[in-house]
Order: structure tokens, then sequence, then C-alpha cells
């Protein structure tokens, strides 16, 4: 896994009690380090068979081993609609260039079967970002995959009361035994945003009493009074514990810190699917 994160995907495959070993990790922030050792079991009896790379831009490409799957999750904030979208011309949007030539230096028999991208959506929506994922399929190609891409949105394939359009990438390699694939179809919401913002009291609609709207400031408003809600009413006890680092290094993919005053959205979320 590149710009690992938490290790998400390893997660679920854990969840999906799919047997995985974790090969190669690279993450430059050490909580997050810390965090993927706890998670995933990283004991002395099978350190040997996991390597930590911290720098993805020093990491040299005769280090990288033999995986399987090969997940690819760079960082989002120079493609995001939310950011100045200045794409590949900042440092950090550049790192993925560094992905794809260790990628390329790998012997034959190192390379992995599988690789998965994930990224937001603005890569297959952006003319612009659109230009990059054709670079990267011509890579690719030339060294035996066959890539796949799609729009999947969290609502409609997470089971999650959450809009998170996503573009996801698969690339098989020929020597895959299995090449056949297909993406997953739409997973039945099993809770609504009323049951993690708040218990409703015999089906009260207090909530949704803000005036509907789907973009601009007033849409922003009104998640902050919904997040608010969840603080005040489910999630006092987390308050002063988790907040997404508004300094999180340049590679990091996901951090948390324990240095906030409040709970962020995704805290919130995790607070009601681990209770």
């Amino acid at each position: 896994m590149d710009y690992a994160g938490m290790g998400t995907a390893a997660l679920a495959l854990r969840n999906l009690k799919v047997p995985y070993q974790l090969t190669d990790v690279t993450e430059i922030d050490d909580h997050c380090q810390k965090l993927i050792k706890e998670m995933h079991k990283i004991t002395v009896k099978n350190k040997k068979r996991w390597r930590c790379h911290k720098d993805i831009m020093k990491r040299p490409h005769e280090k990288v081993g033999k995986s399987t799957v090969w997940v690819l999750t760079s960082p989002c904030q120079d493609f995001s609609t939310e950011g100045l979208r200045q794409g590949t011309k900042t440092r950090r949007g550049k790192l993925i260039k560094r992905s794809l030539a260790t990628l390329k230096w790998l012997p034959k028999k190192k390379r992995p079967r599988a690789i998965v991208f994930e990224q937001v959506g603005t890569w297959l929506r952006h003319k612009k970002f659109r230009r990059l994922v054709k670079k990267i399929n011509k890579v690719l190609i030339q060294l035996k995959y066959k890539p796949r891409w799609k729009l999947l949105d969290s609502a409609r394939h997470g089971g999650v009361p959450q809009t998170r359009v996503r573009s996801w990438g698969v690339a098989i390699h020929k020597r895959a035994k299995k090449k056949d694939f297909r993406w997953p179809g739409q997973i039945k919401c099993r809770f609504t945003m009323g049951d993690v913002v708040k218990r409703r009291p015999n089906g009260s609609d207090e909530l949704w009493k803000l005036p509907p709207s789907r973009f601009g400031t007033k849409s922003r408003e009104r998640k902050n009074w919904l997040v608010a809600a969840a603080q005040k009413d489910n999630f006092a006890s987390l308050k002063g514990k988790w907040k997404r680092s508004s300094h999180a290094p340049a590679q990091s993919h996901c951090c948390v810190t324990h240095s906030a005053p409040n709970v962020t959205k995704g805290a919130a979320l995790m607070a009601l699917l681990g209770r």
C-alpha cells in the first residue's frame, strides 16, 4: 500500500474475512505507522515479511518486495474541488508518478497481479485530470495490465448515509489466473442520517426542519448543523479526543490526532459503527 494512512484497504479484507498479509506499506506519518501495526497485528513473528517505508520519494525501488495486490491512494488535495486543483503541478500531486516509476522498475516476477487506485471524483469528471488517467492507463497497458475505471458513490455502493463519489481504478495483469472482474452493485443502506445524528423519538422529523438545499453555503450550513447536533446529543463522550489534522503531512492520505476540541463527521460515524 502506498500512502497507506490507516490501512483501510487491509481493514476491508479483514472485515470480509479474507486472509491477507501486509508486505510493503508506505506512510510518512509515524502515528499512522504505529496505528497500522496495532490494527493489523504486526508482531515479531511476521515482522520480517512486512516492510515499512516512510518517504515515498526517498524509497529505493529495489526495497519494494513482491506482492499480489497493490493499493495506490495518492493524496487528493491537489485534485479536489475544495482545493486549487493544481494537479501534478505540485510536489504532492506528483507523488503518484513515483509509484508508477517503481512499478515500471520492478522485475516482471515482482509486479503485483492487481493494482487498485482510489481518488476523488474529479479524476474521471474533470477534463484536465482525465488526461492523467490516460497517461496512467498507457503505462499500465505497456506493463501488460488491463485497466478499468468507474465512479462509485458511497451512498449507492457502500451502504452508508453519506454521498462520497470517488474514482476507482482496477488493473489486472495478464498472468493473473482470474482475469474476470465485475464492479459492485448497489448495497442497500442499513441506516439513515437521522440514525447517525440523533435518535429521533417516535419518528420525529425535528432534524429536517431546515429548508432543503443542494448546493452552496446553505448546504454546508445544514451539514455543519447536523454535525453539531451529533456532537451535542450522541458523541459528547468523545469531545476533545478526535480531530482531522489540519497540518497533515503531504503524503498522509488519512491522518487523525488527539489534540482537538471537537468531533469530525468521520469520527462520529466511526463511533456509531463501533459502538
